[in-house]
């Protein structure tokens, strides 16, 4: 079993690392989503420079989601049929998925304004008030490879109504912040729970994990 914290090969039936005492993750806790969207408590006061900032920076950083979402799709696809015919996970395709969306996560958390702290070009887990986690199980089932088409377009319709209106509030939101300098806790708490319902959708998309997620913004 591969440690979480420092990625020493351990045992099977370890139970804490050999290498740096972590305690090893068995699977998911019961009645939890195997997906984790957390983002950081609301920080009022906000700055308007940073407004201005984040459209260049957010700009650039989005030709380089743009250019690693091309790479991630093709890994996608071919994770699809790898799942297809071994009916289990690759691991080095499953993480390049998951560092792909750590990073995007970041991005799209910044851009919408939940945080004026800029995000670090990186996939890895790193400290920010945006951390999108997911547990690796190895199994997979070929069966939810099709289930997932069908459910997650459904949901995806969901995501495409809700985007639509987070992207309003956010537009609203620039505004507020441009004249109050700060953030409207109404806002900021309908766009970081379309944040985590979509997050949560794109990771069960992306065959990250076989669990079909909840129609729900709250953190779970």
């Amino acid at each position: 079993m591969k440690c979480p914290e420092c990625g020493f090969e351990n045992k099977s039936d370890a139970k804490f690392c050999a290498n740096c005492g972590a305690e090893l993750e068995k699977g998911v806790p019961n009645g939890e989503y195997p997906i984790k969207v957390k983002i950081k408590t609301m920080e009022e006061k906000s700055s308007r420079i940073e407004l201005l900032i984040r459209i260049v920076y957010g700009f650039v950083l989005g030709i380089i989601a743009g250019i690693w979402g091309m790479l991630a799709f093709i890994a996608l696809i071919i994770h699809w049929f790898y799942i297809l015919v071994c009916g289990k996970k690759e691991e080095g395709l499953w993480k390049f998925y998951l560092e792909y969306l750590r990073f995007v996560s970041k991005l799209d958390g910044y851009i919408y304004m939940l945080t004026d702290e800029r995000p670090p070009i990186t996939g890895a887990d790193v400290e920010y008030p945006i951390k999108f986690s997911a547990l690796y199980e190895e199994n997979a089932s070929r069966l939810e490879l099709f289930i997932r088409i069908v459910y997650g377009f459904v949901l995806g319709i969901i995501a495409s109504i809700w985007g639509f209106f987070a992207e309003i509030a956010a537009v609203i939101q620039w505004f507020y912040i441009l004249i109050m300098a700060k953030r409207n806790d109404s806002l900021w708490g309908f766009i970081a729970g379309y944040m985590r319902y979509y997050f949560r959708l794109e990771g069960y998309v992306t065959l990250l994990t076989d669990e079909r997620p909840p129609i729900s913004g709250e953190e779970l």
